[in-house]
C-alpha cells in the first residue's frame, strides 16, 4: 500500500466532469463533499472566499506546483467547488488526474448532484447539468421550465399519485428529446432515400441520381423534427446481389438498421418488384418503424389508395401482418416534399412523446425518477 492509499479518507470528496470530455471552449469540473474546499485549495493559487457563489480567478497547479491552467472557481453550498477551465481533453484530464491522485473519487455527474445537494436543489441542478448538451431550442426550453417549475415541489413532497404518474408519463422516452433520436432510412435501391434525406436537411447532403446503387455507404446528418433532435442516416439500398462489394454495403446497411431507434421503411409506389426483393432482405425484429410509401406523385391519382390492397405494392403475404397491423403508414413524395409534415408528426408519435408539453412537470433524469417512484413504494 502506497502513502496516498494510507492517507486516503474513508469518505473522500467526489469528483465529476459536468459535460463531455472532448474539444470544446470550456470544461466544467465539480468537486463535492466534506474536504472538497481544502483539497482544491492545495492546488489553487488564491484562497477561496467563504461567501458562497463568489467567483475567483486563479491558477490551478499540479502536484509538483507546475501550472496547468487559469481557472474560475466558485464555492457553492453542498459543499461543492465548481471549476471552469479552458476546454480540451488534455487540460481537463490533467486537472482531474491531479485531484484524483490527491484523494478525490471520480464518479459520474448524475450521481454527484444528488449526493451533494440532496433534495434542496436537485431538480435545478439536474436541469443545469443536462443543459450544455441540449441540441434544440425545445430541449433548452424544457430544461429551463423544469428547473424553475412545479417539478421541484413534486420531488420534495411527492404530491398525489395522479401528479406523480403524470410527471413520469414521458420518462421512458424523454431521452429522445435530450439526447437525440437515431433514425435510419431503409429501402430498395433508387426508392428515393437520399432525396428524402436532402429534403429533410433542406440542403443537398447526399448524392442523388436516377440510377440504382448511387449510395454505396451510409450518409448521416443532424436535423430535428419540430424540436426533436435526430441523427438521420441514409443507407444503401437492400436487394439480392452476388457482388462482394455490394454484399459488404448490405452488411453495413443492416448494421445501421439494427442500431436504430426508429427505422423509416421506404417503399416505391411506382416499382412493386423492387419492394419484393427489399422486403425479403429486411430484418423481422425491428421494434419501432414507420412505413413510407414514396413517389405517390407518380401514381395515376397522385395519392395511393388504401394499403389494404396488397397487390398495389406487391407485398409478400407473409409480411402483411408486420407492415399493416403494426407499423403506421405515411404516403409521401420526397421529390416534391409532399406530406413531410405528416411524417414529422408520426415520428413524434412513434417516440412516445405525442402530446408532450415542455411546461408541464416531467421527470427527465434517473435520480428524479427514483425519487418519485420511492413515494409509490411507500404508499
Amino acid at each position: 500500500m502506497n502513502s496516498n492509499e494510507k492517507n486516503r479518507s474513508p469518505n473522500p470528496p467526489k469528483l465529476a466532469l459536468a459535460g463531455p470530455l472532448g474539444p470544446c471552449a470550456i470544461g466544467v469540473i465539480q468537486l463535492a463533499g466534506n474536504g472538497s474546499v481544502e483539497l482544491f485549495s492545495r492546488f489553487f493559487s488564491r484562497p477561496l472566499p467563504d461567501l458562497p457563489g463568489q467567483i475567483t480567478l486563479g491558477t490551478f497547479h499540479d502536484g509538483h506546483n507546475r501550472p496547468i491552467d487559469q481557472v474560475l472557481a466558485v464555492n457553492l453550498p453542498g459543499p461543492i467547488v465548481e471549476i471552469t477551465c479552458h476546454g480540451g481533453v488534455r487540460i481537463v484530464q490533467r486537472i482531474i488526474d491531479t485531484l484524483k491522485h490527491a484523494g478525490a473519487t471520480l464518479i459520474d455527474a448524475e450521481t454527484l448532484i444528488p449526493e451533494s445537494f440532496g433534495l434542496e436543489k436537485l431538480v435545478e441542478s439536474e436541469a443545469y447539468r443536462l443543459l450544455p448538451n441540449a441540441k434544440t431550442t425545445l430541449a433548452v426550453k424544457f430544461l429551463l421550465a423544469q428547473a424553475h417549475g412545479e417539478l421541484d415541489k413534486l420531488i420534495k413532497t411527492g404530491g398525489t399519485e395522479t401528479s406523480r404518474q403524470a410527471a413520469l408519463k414521458y420518462w421512458p422516452t424523454i431521452r429522445f428529446l435530450l439526447q437525440g433520436l437515431k433514425i435510419v432510412i431503409a429501402g430498395p435501391p433508387n426508392v428515393g432515400k437520399s432525396t428524402l434525406l436532402n429534403a429533410l436537411a433542406q440542403s443537398p447532403q447526399a448524392l442523388v441520381a436516377d440510377l440504382p446503387g448511387t449510395t454505396r455507404d451510409y450518409v448521416q446528418i443532424e436535423t430535428e423534427f419540430s424540436g426533436l433532435p435526430a441523427t438521420l442516416i441514409d443507407t444503401a439500398g437492400l436487394g439480392k446481389t452476388n457482388d462482394p462489394l455490394a454484399q459488404e454495403v448490405r452488411r453495413r446497411s443492416l448494421q445501421q438498421i439494427a442500431g436504430a431507434d426508429l427505422v423509416l421503411i421506404m417503399l416505391d409506389a411506382a416499382d412493386p418488384e423492387s419492394n419484393q426483393h427489399f422486403l425479403a432482405e429486411l430484418p423481422q425484429n425491428i421494434s419501432r418503424a414507420i412505413l413510407l410509401i414514396n413517389k405517390i406523385d407518380l401514381t395515376p391519382s397522385g395519392e395511393m389508395q388504401d394499403s389494404s390492397t396488397l397487390s398495389a405494392l406487391s407485398f409478400p403475404q407473409s409480411r402483411e401482418s408486420i407492415f399493416f397491423n403494426t407499423w403506421p403508414e405515411v404516403k409521401i413524395s420526397a421529390l416534391r416534399q409532399q406530406n413531410l409534415d405528416k411524417l414529422s408528426a408520426q415520428i413524434w408519435k412513434q417516440t412516445g412523446l405525442e402530446g408532450f408539453d415542455y411546461r408541464h412537470p416531467t421527470v427527465f433524469s434517473e435520480p428524479l425518477a427514483q425519487r418519485l417512484k420511492s413515494f409509490n413504494a411507500t404508499q
